[in-house]
Parts: structure tokens; C-alpha cells; sequence
């Protein structure tokens, strides 16, 4: 069962940085760019949440009961197309109460709680909500850090932005499916600063380490390297 569990999630993040990623470089300099992303990678790790916690494992007390009644309206606000803003705040709030409850459950509704505040346009509650969230598995701790730079960048806060999309790098612990997919958010949010080598740089280590995830994504890292060399020399 272990093994059915983890090939689901390696195959949901696959999807997405296949799907991601051709998005972000087609449209660098659209910070609502990276907001979009960052609503599909919430919905992703939404769907994860759902299936590990909502259907695998049997509730088994109060939190889990609760994260449970929470999923449900959120899955039923999803069916019928994209929820609206207040849809989200009540549901936000359901998750809220069952992270009140405590243990595994709640934890998990904790996370569940941001990624719907984040949904809802509510990026601040939602890097409040991720600061009380106690990360464990590695892939899904790695997206709870994407979509907290993500928080960042959307609130105008750049460089906390690059700093947390850095540490999630680190958590990625390197892994050939979210490692590069960080490094493209880096490289996106350095050319909004204007740091072109930095980018470039960026571009360069995707081209040499990830080959094959250029190949994945269909896009030409090279084009992007070349764009960020020459600006990095004309300082525009």
C-alpha cells in the first residue's frame, strides 16, 4: 500500500512540473504568473492531502473526523468549477477548526487551511497558517515552502520570496522533479529584481544538471540563458 501511495504522488508532481513550468517561462514577467502556478501547485498538494489522509487512512478521532467534514466541502465547492472567494473563506474556516483539534489531522488541516486562504487571494493568513504547520514528508513539506514564497512574492516581498523558494530547495533534497521546477521560480523572481547573472546562472545549472527536464517541460532553457546573458551585460 506504501508503494501505491508513493507512485501517486510521484506521478501528481510530475504532472504539475510538466504543466508548470512551460506556463512560468512562456510569461517571466507576470507576477500573476506565479500566482496561477502557485494555485495549482495548492490544488495538487490539496489533492494528496485528500487521497492520503481523506481516503486511505480511516479517521480516527476528532481531527481526523473534522479534516474529513472539511474535505468534503471542499471537493463539492470544486465539482462544480472553480469556488468563489467566499466559498474558500468558509471552507478555510472548517479546516481551521479541525486544525484546533490537534494531532495528525489537524496538522494536516493546517496546511489545508493555507492552501485554501491562499486560493482565496488571502496570502498573508496563509503564511500564517504555513508558519503553524509542522512539515514531514518531504515532497509535500517542499510545496507548503513553494507556496509560501509564493505568498511572498504575490505580497510584493521579492526577496523573502527567492530566500524561501532557496530553502525549499534544500528540503527538495535533490529531487530531480521539484529541484529544477524551484530553480525556474528562482530564476523568474531574480529577473524581476533585475539580478540577470544570477538568472543566467540559474539557466546554466538546469542546462548542465536536469537535462531531461528541459526535454519534459518542452521549452528551451537555452533561449532563456542567452536572453538572461545579454541583459545581465547591458544592465536592462
Amino acid at each position: 500500500m506504501a508503494k501505491d501511495k508513493n507512485t501517486e504522488t510521484r506521478t501528481a508532481i510530475d504532472d504539475l512540473n510538466d504543466s508548470l513550468s512551460r506556463a512560468e517561462l512562456r510569461v517571466q514577467n507576470n507576477k500573476k504568473n506565479i500566482m496561477w502556478a502557485s494555485v495549482a501547485v495548492a490544488a495538487i498538494v490539496a489533492i494528496l492531502l485528500i487521497y492520503i489522509y481523506g481516503f486511505h487512512r480511516p479517521a480516527v478521532n476528532k481531527a481526523n473526523n473534522d479534516f474529513g467534514l472539511a474535505n468534503n466541502a471542499y471537493l463539492s465547492a470544486s465539482a462544480t468549477g472553480e469556488p468563489t472567494d467566499t466559498a474558500l473563506v468558509e471552507i478555510a474556516e472548517l479546516f481551521e477548526a479541525a486544525a484546533a483539534n490537534g494531532h495528525q489531522g489537524g496538522n494536516n488541516a493546517t496546511l489545508m487551511a493555507a492552501i485554501v486562504s491562499y486560493q482565496a487571494g488571502d496570502w498573508q493568513k496563509a503564511l500564517d497558517l504555513l508558519d503553524d504547520y509542522d512539515r514531514t514528508d518531504e515532497v509535500i513539506a517542499t510545496t507548503s515552502q513553494v507556496l509560501a514564497g509564493d505568498c511572498y512574492v504575490n505580497l510584493g516581498d521579492l526577496e523573502k520570496g527567492l530566500e524561501t523558494f532557496k530553502d525549499a530547495q534544500e528540503t527538495a533534497d535533490g529531487n530531480p522533479l521539484l529541484v529544477p521546477y524551484i530553480l525556474i521560480k528562482q530564476a523568474n523572481v531574480n529577473r524581476e529584481l533585475k539580478n540577470y547573472s544570477e538568472e543566467a546562472a540559474i539557466y546554466q545549472t538546469l542546462l548542465d544538471e536536469y537535462p531531461l527536464y528541459q526535454q519534459q517541460c518542452g521549452v528551451d532553457f537555452r533561449l532563456a540563458l542567452d536572453r538572461a546573458k545579454a541583459q545581465a551585460g547591458t544592465g536592462k
